[in-house]
């Protein structure tokens, strides 16, 4: 996954007086380091990372790298400080992984609801098309055809620099990802070179995390201002999306999609049964109408962010409006059984959110 390298290489320009210790990897949990690695020390929720830095040592960790924030305790291994390390770490992951997002096209995608199923989506139809996507998401990690399961929707910021590492290894080329509102709060995301950034929605979630939905709507909009994605897709449905329309800046590209007569890309239902739905799309690229067998009126706008993120992303809209007919819901959400002659049609879906719920 990762070719060895020296402290002094990866930490260069950062701190002076490095040795020069090969390493074959990076980790922040102590109990997951294997030999040869360096242990990453840094303040946590509730304790300071060096606090297991012998726990780390005894697993065979060649260094400790520390934010000099806390004492460090006597250790057989060499121990460096990196000031403001913490704010490093995606930087750090990305140096020692050789930067896979450059060599990737990432679309990366936030918001309350929909975040799973739309990124799920643009892997499915890069996946139909050129058999080369990836995801990185609640469901899971790595090529979409052998995905490993997940531990958290976004990894901590070395742990997502392996996982496109990894891809790159396994010939993905393209990779759609959640992108959680603690990943940007916490800046997991920041080394991360975002092809498209995906906004689909904000409504009452985490406050026990932001404190209140001011805090949890800026960490969402780091996405689209602080990490400067070429397109930005976003739901001008939502009153934060619309908010959003305005505020991005810095040479992205931006598309609004929604259901209102004044965005970009617009989609409505001409007819829904218990087989599916009929919409009517229209695009800067053209219209047309496509037949879809998802439940769910929200799978509107996740079709639509779907669409317009392939789109802007160079698949010829013809493609996009066929791989939206044969799109087929993520396992366990708006997922349909049954429906035979006579029998009942039943729905299994994952709703964590009371707006979710009301969907």
């Amino acid at each position: 996954m990762s070719c060895p390298m020296t402290v002094r290489t990866l930490l260069e320009g950062w701190c002076d007086q490095v040795p020069d210790q090969v390493i074959n990897g990076l980790g922040l949990d102590s109990r997951r380091i294997e030999p040869g690695q360096a242990f990453v020390a840094v303040s946590g929720g509730r304790q300071h990372g060096m606090d297991f830095a012998r726990q780390a040592a005894a697993r065979g960790a060649a260094i400790v790298i520390h934010d000099g924030l806390a004492e460090v305790p006597e250790l057989d291994i060499p121990a460096v400080a990196v000031p403001g390390l913490e704010q490093r770490l995606s930087g750090l992951g990305a140096r020692f992984f050789h930067h896979p997002s450059d060599q990737l096209t990432v679309a990366g995608v936030t918001g309350t609801n929909g975040k799973t199923s739309t990124a799920h989506f643009i892997a499915q139809a890069w996946q139909r098309s050129s058999g080369d996507a990836g995801l990185i998401g609640t469901i899971g990690h790595g090529p979409l055809a052998a995905l490993q399961p997940a531990r958290m929707t976004t990894p901590d910021p070395i742990t997502l620099q392996g996982m496109l590492a990894e891809c790159i290894e396994q010939r993905v080329e393209k990779v759609a990802m959640e992108v959680s509102s603690h990943a940007l709060d916490q800046g997991r995301c920041d080394d991360i070179a975002f092809d498209a950034a995906v906004f689909t929605n904000l409504s009452r979630d985490h406050l026990d995390y932001h404190g209140s939905m001011e805090a949890y709507a800026d960490a969402k909009r780091r996405l689209f201002i602080d990490c400067h994605p070429r397109f930005a897709i976003v739901n001008k449905d939502d009153p934060l999306g619309k908010a959003l329309l305005g505020e991005i800046a810095n040479g992205t590209e931006v598309l609004s999609y929604g259901t209102n007569g004044s965005s970009e890309l617009r989609g409505a239902v001409l007819a829904m049964d218990s087989l599916g739905m009929t919409l009517k799309l229209s695009s800067p690229w053209g219209d047309g109408e496509v037949r879809s067998g998802l439940l769910g009126a929200f799978n509107v706008s996740n079709l639509l962010a779907a669409a317009g993120t392939l789109a802007l992303l160079g698949m010829p809209w013809a493609g996009v409006l066929h791989q939206l007919e044969i799109m087929h819901p993520v396992p366990g959400r708006m997922h349909c059984l049954g429906g035979e002659p006579n029998q009942p049609v039943v729905v299994v879906d994952y709703a964590h959110t009371p707006d979710a719920l009301n969907l």
